[in-house]
């Protein structure tokens, strides 16, 4: 067939379960368990000549019980697009994703100033050359901003845009509602010595907010054995917060660290 593979699943992101020291904390009337975040998601992989592609599809239900008294729900749309694609020297992948909110009445009054749907969206392109010695590439994101309701598309955990800003700072969403890029190089020293430089910046599409960071992060990595690896890190950042209220005077961050690491 057309997909090489395809895929139902459903995630539970919040359970509220039936405590009555949960339900106590609602107001009156209001059926705290009912209240879950239900995620329902299909995606598939298939392949168009030399490029491979995922898409996903996603509808997301979140009960907001603590608004008005009454179980109010968000729910979220999700539309994204993944392509790859690689020859001998060159690799390469890509992505968009488009969120769409809606929102009760009640809720948007309490959480949005009355703005009842919202819509976000991220691209991200990644290019890589194979050379002899080294893997070089260099990647760009985009997360968007809705000015109106302050939601704005984040990279998330997984996406590791740097040491510092991206796992330390940005927390399990990694940067939300920034453009970033970077450059990075993976290569082969010895043969069981691998170095990792990279460099990003970063800036933020918030309304008049002109914040920008830029990070140099090093790793340097030994393989042990078959199925251990030594790892030694080290990032420095600077941020340059410009909010709308006005600049604030930040000191640069810096990072290091070892691990060492088991696979199975």
């Amino acid at each position: 067939g057309p997909f090489a593979a395809v895929g139902f699943q459903l995630e539970k992101d919040v359970e509220n379960g039936s405590d009555p020291a949960n339900q106590a904390l609602v107001p009156s009337g209001v059926d705290y368990e009912k209240d879950d975040w239900d995620k329902y998601v299909l995606w598939g992989i298939t392949k168009v000549g030399p490029v491979t592609l995922y898409p996903l599809l996603a509808y997301q239900n979140r009960g907001q019980y603590l608004v008005n008294g009454e179980s109010d729900d968000m729910v979220i749309m999700s539309a994204i697009l993944g392509a790859t694609g690689a020859t001998d020297l060159i690799g390469w992948e890509a992505e968009g994703a488009y969120n769409s909110f809606s929102f009760s009445d009640a809720f948007a009054a309490v959480a949005y100033s009355g703005e009842d749907s919202a819509s976000t969206f991220g691209l991200y392109g990644n290019i890589w050359f194979n050379l002899d010695m080294a893997k070089v590439g260099a990647w760009a994101a985009y997360g968007s901003v809705h000015d109106d309701t302050g939601l704005s598309y984040a990279f998330g955990d997984d996406f590791d845009s740097s040491m510092i800003i991206g796992d330390d700072l940005g927390g399990s969403t990694d940067l939300s509602g920034f453009t970033a890029g970077a450059l990075y190089a993976d290569i082969t020293a010895m043969e069981k010595l691998t170095i990792t430089p990279k460099f990003m910046y970063a800036m933020s599409n918030f309304e008049d907010d002109d914040t920008t960071a830029m990070e140099f992060d090093l790793w340097a990595s030994y393989q042990l054995m078959d199925q251990v690896k030594y790892t030694v890190g080290f990032g420095y950042a600077d941020i340059n917060w410009e909010p709308p209220s006005g600049k604030v005077d930040t000191d640069a961050a810096m990072k290091v660290y070892h691990e060492l690491r088991l696979d199975f």
